[in-house]
């Protein structure tokens, strides 16, 4: 795998890494992008369960609007030094599962950034060709502001199911020669990158950009992610069937989950698809090295249909996308789904998805649909005027 064949978005590679968290502000809620020339820092942690102290390194890359390599060289958009060690980690302490915490600062003492744009940060052991994880980040220059309007559906028929924005981008003192071409602008629902609508905007004037083509930015609401608690493991925690902890292992069932797609919708406080790590039988310590990981047991009812289905759990921890471990396997035996994940002690949310293939997720079976649901919103102004070698960012909600 050459650096143009490295998968340009939020992956894990190695199966040894697990917990990686992207925190701008320490608050992984929050969409990992940073002003330009503001001496802000997003900071990376992960956890290698692999048992041997390992060397990483850091490198970062430019891209462009599509999450492509830009076509420019490295000197012009770093200033210092890439490709350096991962120097800050730690031993986990009292643990049955004994892992190393590493952490880093994007951008780090080393190097600044020079321009905005899209970033992909990789992490890698020997050679950037074979990278442990890569993330997505980006820089913007927040020169232009996003005004977004929620309106009913586009359509009669999904008015109680889905969520419409009709964004506006105020260019205040930024002269633009051709905006409706120049422009472009990326809406995400829950930092999820998987589901992203891009788009032109239709017209400008006095100043503001409008799209008011109706249905363009348009998303299933879905409903509030479930949720489940294990930051305890002497008593269980919400969403916790029962905990087994054992000399070298701690097991926690999870309470059967069930379709919602015909309950009522039931507002309920989440973490739309973000994880906390947390255990709150000891502050006394950081919850970084203290924190023990558990197989968790997922199970699945199909309280809908018999018919045999690609189910997965889908949440930031996999980038909502569907990966073998998260798989939701059928047992014949107990006529439901299970899967088993270790997950560090923490608190959890997530959604149970059907795999379409070329036709995507579909919560529609499994989690319904609802217009009131809670969702975070999040948009990128794009910008590249004739003349400029990259993409720049140029705002962002």
């Amino acid at each position: 795998m050459s650096q143009s064949e490295i998968d340009y978005k939020n992956h894990v590679y190695d199966e040894d890494i697990h917990s990686v968290l992207f925190e701008l502000n320490g608050d992984p809620s929050l969409f990992p992008v940073i002003a330009l020339n503001q001496n802000e820092r997003i900071q990376l942690s992960f956890d290698d369960l692999s048992g041997t102290e390992r060397d990483f390194y850091y490198r970062v890359i430019h891209c462009n609007k599509n999450w492509q390599p830009s076509d420019i060289n490295e000197i012009d958009y770093i200033s210092g030094f890439q490709d350096e060690r991962l120097r800050k980690y730690v031993y986990s302490t009292n643990t049955r599962i004994n892992y190393i915490h590493y952490t880093q600062s994007i951008p780090s003492a080393d190097f600044k950034i020079k321009i905005s744009g899209n970033y992909l940060l990789v992490i890698y052991e020997d050679n950037i060709d074979y990278p442990i994880l890569t993330r997505r980040f980006v820089v913007s220059e927040n020169i232009v502001s996003i005004g977004m309007e929620q309106v009913p559906a586009k359509n009669v028929s999904d008015l109680r199911h889905n969520q419409q924005l009709l964004p506006t981008i105020y260019t205040g003192k930024v002269n633009m020669r051709n905006p409706l071409e120049d422009v472009d602008l990326v809406m995400l629902q829950n930092q999820n990158w998987s589901t992203a609508i891009s788009s032109k905007p239709n017209f400008f004037t006095n100043k503001k950009l409008n799209f008011s083509t109706l249905g363009t930015f348009e998303w299933p609401g879905l409903d509030e992610f479930r949720i489940f608690d294990i930051r305890r493991l002497l008593s269980v925690g919400r969403g916790v069937e029962f905990i087994e902890r054992n000399y070298n292992s701690i097991e926690a069932k999870l309470i059967p989950d069930h379709s919602r797609s015909q309950k009522n919708y039931l507002y309920e406080i989440d973490l739309n698809g973000q994880f906390v790590i947390d255990n709150v039988e000891n502050r006394n310590a950081s919850m970084s090295i203290i924190a023990d990981y558990v197989n968790v047991t997922f199970t699945y009812i199909d309280d809908m249909s018999t018919e045999r289905k690609n189910l997965y759990i889908l949440c930031d921890l996999n980038n909502f996308e569907p990966q073998p471990k998260y798989k939701l396997k059928y047992n014949p035996r107990t006529q439901n789904y299970t899967c088993t994940v270790l997950l560090k002690q923490g608190f959890y949310s997530y959604l149970i998805g059907e795999d379409l293939g070329e036709d995507g997720i579909s919560y529609k079976d499994t989690e319904g649909s609802w217009a009131d649901a809670e969702n975070d919103y999040f948009g990128l102004v794009y910008y590249r005027s004739a003349g400029d070698i990259y993409d720049r960012v140029i705002g962002t909600s």
